[in-house]
């Protein structure tokens, strides 16, 4: 039993390698204007002289001279080596070792060149496998490709689907921009470019920087993809996220995950989940959770909306910040609520727009629209236009109260110093003696009015244009007169900390799909069917 099955393993061994040996064709000698037979410890050998060619199935080789085996079915071949295979791959060398049962060659040379008619790579030394129709080399090669040329330690080359595969210190250099990376795969059909590891992106024309450490770039329209520690430098603005999508020639670029925008000139930096940046007209949109904190002097703004929007005047050389819905803002001496606003960096204005509150130590003040004057980071200049109403807070019950049409309001050192009230004025507050006790309420109406503050109380106060009011002791003051109509006072909303302002971001969970109903199955009928 174990002779028979140890007779039919030979027999079985045997019948492969006579199948493998007869799949191998011999190299055929093309012709030469020398030949000589030489019997070496290796097999009998050719030697071939001038005019020397060789052709192995779609492969023809030609050189000045060379060493065939026609037993190994090898040859070995000097100067000016040409090989081509088919009607578009062609390779240059000084020397070529050639196996013709693994259809694989060896080319080396000062110059050694691959070209398919697309691409051209050179180098000192090309492995190429001509069933497979791919060359790599591992001695740094450089390879030329349209408008893109590429360099890298090792690399590969397929010519049959025009893909390289590039390994250790990579450079791709276009007419727009540099490439620097670890791993790339390009194809130079679609020129399409695949990287892996620390990508550099640097933009020719404007000096712009893409790093990330996983991406893809379409280097014939200029358009990317890059994820992993992903950022764009330019030359006065940083850009981070977790993944980002970079259009060279639209000049409009996407961010995607943790984004952070900072603008050095500004001083401002801009967080979010999504964003938009168009290069061209200098314009970024932020949504999901932005907040936006800008470097005012030795204090710090804290800005959030459902929509944050910078853009950048090239001409007044001004950046403008725009905050969109529910915008809720916190700084040391003032604090904000409204529905949109407007910062503009050059001249440290802001505009509140949609039921707008400001509030500034124990002062609330509210309008249709609050446009406030920064000077040095600090509150110097207030205007408020239409439904203007001041609320001072004195104590939990207490609330000195100025209402008109428009107004105006000055500070120094962080507090409200003044007010000047114009037309419509109604105006309550506690008369108070130097010593702090209370000597009543005064309640006029009146056409302006001015009021002098200090240390939060109220100084001096002129009445203008026909005043009437009285001084109600305050044992005295008739019920509901201590609050003006539209009285509110909103302290349960004010922001306390840049914490109330700053948002905190909750990925949107995906849907869970149903699981797929199991077939019910059918239970056979055990009862006794009649017999026919």
């Amino acid at each position: 039993m174990i002779k028979a099955l140890f007779k039919t393993s030979i027999t079985v061994v045997f019948v492969f390698i006579t199948i493998a040996l007869s799949a191998q064709t011999k190299i055929e000698l093309l012709g030469a204007e020398y030949l000589e037979y030489k019997e070496p410890q290796f097999g009998k050998v050719r030697r071939l002289i001038g005019g020397v060619g060789f052709k192995h199935e779609d492969v023809t080789m030609y050189c000045d001279s060379a060493y065939q085996n026609e037993e190994n079915n090898t040859f070995t071949a000097y100067s000016n080596v040409k090989i081509y295979q088919g009607d578009s791959v062609s390779l240059f060398g000084d020397t070529l070792y050639y196996q013709g049962n693994t259809r694989t060659a060896l080319l080396k040379g000062k110059v050694v060149t691959l070209n398919d008619g697309q691409t051209t790579l050179t180098t000192d030394a090309i492995n190429y496998d001509a069933n497979v129709g791919i060359g790599y080399y591992t001695t740094h090669g450089h390879i030329v490709s349209k408008e893109n040329t590429m360099d890298s330690r090792i690399g590969s080359y397929d010519t049959r689907s025009k893909t390289f595969e590039f390994k250790d210190s990579v450079v791709l250099i276009n007419p727009e921009y540099v490439m620097y990376c670890d791993t790339l795969q390009y194809n130079t059909s679609n020129q399409y470019a695949y990287f892996f590891g620390p990508t550099r992106i640097i933009n020719t024309k404007d000096s712009t920087l893409v790093y990330c450490e996983q991406g893809w770039y379409n280097t014939k329209i200029n358009y990317s993809q890059i994820k992993k520690n992903s950022y764009i430098f330019t030359e006065d603005k940083k850009l981070f996220a977790d993944s980002m999508v970079y259009t060279g020639k639209t000049g409009i670029d996407e961010a995607f995950g943790n984004i952070l925008l900072v603008d050095t000139t500004n001083k401002i930096e801009i967080h979010g989940q999504r964003g938009t940046y168009n290069r061209n007209t200098n314009k970024a949109w932020v949504t999901k959770a932005p907040y936006a904190s800008m470097r005012v002097e030795k204090d710090t703004l804290f800005v959030t909306a459902d929509t944050l929007l910078t853009t950048y005047d090239t001409i007044l050389r001004n950046r403008t910040l725009y905050t969109y819905h529910k915008t809720k803002f916190y700084k040391k001496d003032m604090q904000g609520l409204c529905d949109s606003l407007q910062y503009s960096f050059k001249d440290s204005v802001i505009n509140m727009e949609g039921t707008p509150v400001l509030w500034n130590d124990k002062n609330q003040i509210t309008a249709d629209t609050l446009r406030v004057y920064m000077k040095d980071g600090q509150l110097q200049m207030m205007r408020m236009m239409k439904n203007t109403f001041i609320v001072m807070e004195r104590d939990s019950v207490k609330y000195n109260q100025i209402k008109g049409r428009n107004a105006e309001a000055y500070f120094a050192d962080r507090r409200l110093k003044q007010v000047t009230v114009n037309q419509d004025v109604e105006n309550v507050y506690y008369v108070e003696e130097d010593t702090g006790k209370y000597i009543g309420m005064q309640k006029v109406i009146c056409g302006s009015l001015r009021i002098e503050i200090d240390s939060n109380k109220v100084g001096k106060v002129f009445y203008h244009l026909s005043p009437v009011g009285d001084l109600h002791p305050m044992d005295k003051i008739p019920a509901g007169e201590d609050r003006l109509k539209g009285f509110r006072w909103l302290a349960n909303i004010r922001p306390n900390s840049k914490t109330d302002v700053i948002p905190v971001y909750v990925p949107e969970k995906q849907p869970e799909k149903p699981a797929p109903k199991q077939k019910e199955k059918k239970k056979k009928d055990t009862k006794d069917k009649p017999k026919k």
